[in-house]
């Protein structure tokens, strides 16, 4: 019964077969290692879903490869193709350390249309976006990591999220950026924030978000933070804005103890 399925709250029992397979190739050098793995797996669901295409669901590299991609087991035949590419520094000793860059890539591949499946995700089409992360560390203060899904005629980006951090003795300073297109949404905005490192017990931070949807800054944040080994406390100021001149800035004040 599909008002049921879709309606109320009922007991059900799915199934799912999944099998998953990488070829991992490996290249040593004198200061790095490199590792290409190209990945491929095939999974099989039958029986019937129910209608989840209004959920909030994101196809990322996060959860390409998860047997489930909603809260529900989807039905159906598909495949993934992806790979990951690593870079990996070595030490003075020759052992392998941290990653230098790393960069993953996949696509669904369905065997028929699922309009049951979130619109948002893409995974209602037989050919989902091309969803992939770029990770970049440069020398030991700092690192970029992107994420991004590009429809899969190649030509739109439908997701974009930077984020960019920098550690230096004393200042600490991070910078994310979102966009969203199309089916995916209609977030974008960005954020940024610096920190003052007193010592290791004492900190300042203070973080701004740039609406540009609306042309206007969300919010204000400013933290005092002092910090041992069992207990933080710190006493925390945010100022929100509103679209709506006539809605006076909303100005709040807590102290808190963990």
């Amino acid at each position: 019964d599909t008002d049921y399925k879709t309606d109320r709250t009922v007991n059900e029992l799915s199934s799912v077969l999944s099998f998953k397979s990488s070829f991992p190739l490996k290249k040593e050098g004198a200061a790095y290692s490199n590792l290409f793995s190209p990945n491929f797996m095939i999974r099989y669901a039958p029986g019937h879903m129910r209608n989840l295409s209004e959920d909030d669901v994101n196809l990322k590299y996060s959860n390409l490869y998860s047997t489930n991609k909603t809260k529900l087991i989807e039905d159906g035949l598909t495949a993934i193709l992806g790979f990951d590419f690593t870079i990996n520094e070595k030490n003075e000793y020759g052992e392998t350390g941290r990653d230098k860059f790393s960069m993953s890539l996949g696509q669904v591949f369905s065997n028929k249309e699922n309009d049951d499946m979130p619109s948002k995700s893409s995974l209602d089409q037989k050919t989902s976006d091309v969803v992939g992360e770029i990770n970049y560390n440069f020398l030991e203060i700092g690192k970029i990591n992107y994420k991004f899904s590009l429809d899969h005629n190649l030509n739109d980006l439908n997701y974009n999220e930077v984020s960019t951090s920098l550690n230096f003795s004393k200042f600490d300073f991070n910078l994310d950026y979102l966009e969203e297109q199309n089916h995916v949404g209609t977030e974008h905005y960005v954020k940024s924030g610096i920190s003052l490192n007193f010592n290791e017990n004492n900190k300042l931070k203070f973080e701004t978000k740039k609406n540009f949807k609306t042309e206007s800054t969300e919010l204000y944040d400013v933290s005092y933070q002092y910090m041992i080994d069992c207990l933080t406390a710190g006493l925390y100021y945010r100022r929100e804005f509103y679209e709506d001149n006539d809605i006076e800035a909303k100005d709040s004040l807590m102290f808190k103890i963990t």
